[in-house]
């Protein structure tokens, strides 16, 4: 039986949350961008803007100023998420079926895998897959529901070919429009190209952050394991001993202490968080510090892990449907611990880097007080990419090449660091969409109780 949440199937509940998500995320990502859609839902000829009736009547009814409104905050989310929205709605039985696949399939990877190189993933695709892909997906998604629509309709079918043609073609012309204008604007006047570039921006600023969250949410399911160890190990007691399972794991206080102790991890450890527009700079900073983590935190919870592991292979207790040793999730495994050898060591550096600097640039208090902003004075930690500007600047004010040498490896080291990392990130999306392609598959498009 596949794990319940407040009486609902976990996998149903994740496809209701994938369609209310994917407008939600739509109309954030145009409120927060600095780059629109347009500022009119059609062109305009510039003689007709001429007429004072025109602009009597745009002037009366503040056409252009709701346009600009209507465009970036209903009409963009709601077409650019329509082919995922299609896809969910008639999928949704065979999604379902899909995740409790996958998670069956891919329980030889460590969890800290599946967590961490799994939120990543879902960042990536977030940042930079869906906004550059979804547009000309939104125009076939038209053209589909035009259909399902003509399939649904008994008159249609009733009807002689003629009528269901022009049905049909009426259909196409009354939702496709919309969309294809969006597309048109979206990647005729580079607007993709210049959010890439902004999402990159934003991107790089906060790989760290992702990383040092994703590995907090790894380290707290590794702590509050022993909890659930505990309680299923009484339970387990008592049902032999008694031959009565009194002791049940308490989830949702389990999944509360959790969630402390994720809060608690990322305030340890998390050195800032970045968003445009929190402050100044963009960053919030407190001075957590995220060697903690790597170097102490994540070996005793991997450790956690592997006891927790061994323990219940040893007692036969099973958690979230037990081990299923499958081919395709050995080379999943394999696959994401490589990535994590090969790699890791990039992230600690841009993780870690700034610790030691900041140490070094706070024995300059002159130039300290002059160029380093306020709000870095009292934790100490100035964030990476913040580094190579006040290097410049300390270069500027004393004239001393070594400043500006040290200002070009730190912004070398970054963007050779970002590079890689999300070069890595990369290959386990792509291994996540194997994942996913291989579940949906092998999922049954009928519906199934676990």
């Amino acid at each position: 039986m596949g794990r319940r949440i407040g009486g609902v199937l976990a996998v149903r509940l994740l496809v209701v949350i994938c369609a209310i998500g994917l407008p939600i995320y739509f109309a954030l990502l145009f409120a927060i961008s600095p780059f629109k859609i347009y500022q009119y839902p059609f062109p305009i000829d510039p003689m007709l803007v001429n007429f004072p009736l025109f602009q009597f009547i745009t002037q009366a009814s503040q056409f252009l100023n709701g346009t600009d409104f209507l465009m970036n905050y209903v009409v963009a989310p709601i077409f650019f998420s329509l082919p995922w929205l299609l896809f969910i709605v008639i999928n949704r039985t065979r999604l379902a079926n899909t995740f409790s696949v996958m998670n069956s399939s891919t329980t030889i990877i460590p969890l800290r895998y599946r967590m961490f190189y799994g939120f990543n993933t879902l960042i990536v695709i977030m940042f930079f897959i869906l906004p550059v892909i979804s547009p000309i997906l939104g125009i076939f998604a038209g053209i589909i529901l035009a259909g399902r629509l003509v399939t649904m309709s008994d008159w249609v079918w009733k009807a002689s070919r003629s009528t269901r043609i022009v049905y049909t073609a009426l259909l196409v012309l009354m939702i496709c429009p919309l969309p294809v204008y969006a597309a048109w604007i979206f990647y005729n006047g580079q607007i993709f190209a210049l959010m890439a570039n902004w999402i990159w921006g934003i991107w790089t600023n906060v790989m760290i952050m992702v990383y040092v969250i994703a590995m907090c949410i790894v380290d707290s399911l590794a702590i509050g394991s022993v909890i659930w160890l505990i309680f299923a190990g009484a339970g387990e007691f008592e049902a032999q001993t008694y031959g009565v399972k009194m002791t049940e794991v308490p989830y949702r206080l389990l999944a509360i202490f959790q969630f402390i102790v994720f809060l608690v991890l990322a305030y340890l450890t998390l050195p800032y968080i970045y968003f445009p527009g929190i402050s100044p700079s963009g960053y919030l900073t407190w001075g957590g510090d995220p060697e903690l983590l790597f170097n102490y935190i994540n070996y005793a919870c991997l450790g956690i892990f592997g006891l927790v592991f061994l323990i219940c292979l040893i007692k036969g207790l099973q958690r979230n449907g037990g081990f299923n040793p499958s081919l395709i999730g050995f080379f999943f495994a394999g696959a994401f611990l490589g990535v994590d050898y090969f790699t890791g060591r990039f992230i600690i550096q841009l993780a870690t880097t700034p610790k030691f600097l900041s140490y070094y640039l706070y024995t300059i208090p002159d130039l300290v007080v002059k160029y380093v902003p306020y709000q870095y004075w009292f934790n100490l930690i100035i964030p990476v990419h913040q580094i190579p500007t006040i290097f410049t600047y300390f270069f500027i004010d004393t004239g001393n090449s070594i400043f500006l040498s040290l200002a070009f490896q730190i912004w070398n080291l970054v963007q050779t660091n970002s590079t890689i990392m999300t070069t890595a990130v990369g290959v386990t999306v792509a291994l996540w969409l194997l994942v996913f392609i291989w579940s949906f598959a092998r999922a049954s498009p009928k519906e199934i109780i676990w």
